[in-house]
C-alpha cells in the first residue's frame, strides 16, 4: 500500500492494483481478521470442491500463484502463467545486485 496526500490535504492510502493472474483465476472473499489489510481469495477452478485446498486461501506472500502452479484442475495455460509470474518475482532482485553471484 503506499500513502499519498490528497487535494485536501489529508494523507490517503492508495491500494496497489492486482495482477490480472489473480482476478482472473480467483475470487476475492472476506477480509482476513488482522491489521494486515489482507484478503481471503477462493480459486474459480477448483474453490467449489468439497474439502479443496482452494477455497480459502490467504492472499499474502506467493500463496495465489503457487496455488495455481499446483492446482490439479487449473488449465495449463494459467500453471504456465503462474510460474512466470513467480520466476519474474525472484528474478527482479538479481537485477540490482553486484555482478559477481555466488
Amino acid at each position: 500500500m503506499v500513502a499519498m496526500i490528497s487535494d485536501t490535504g489529508y494523507l490517503q492510502a492508495i491500494m496497489r492494483p492486482v495482477h490480472d493472474l489473480i482476478t482472473v483465476n480467483f475470487t476475492r472473499l472476506e477480509k482476513v481478521q488482522n491489521k494486515s489489510n489482507r484478503y481471503f481469495w477462493k480459486c474459480s477452478h477448483c474453490g467449489d470442491a468439497e474439502g479443496s485446498r482452494g477455497a480459502q486461501i490467504q492472499g499474502r506472500d506467493n500463496n495465489l500463484p503457487n496455488h495455481l502452479k499446483d492446482c490439479l484442475k487449473v488449465p495449463q495455460e494459467a500453471r504456465k502463467d503462474a510460474c512466470i509470474f513467480l520466476s519474474n518475482k525472484v528474478l527482479a532482485p538479481l537485477k540490482y545486485c553486484h555482478r559477481w553471484v555466488i
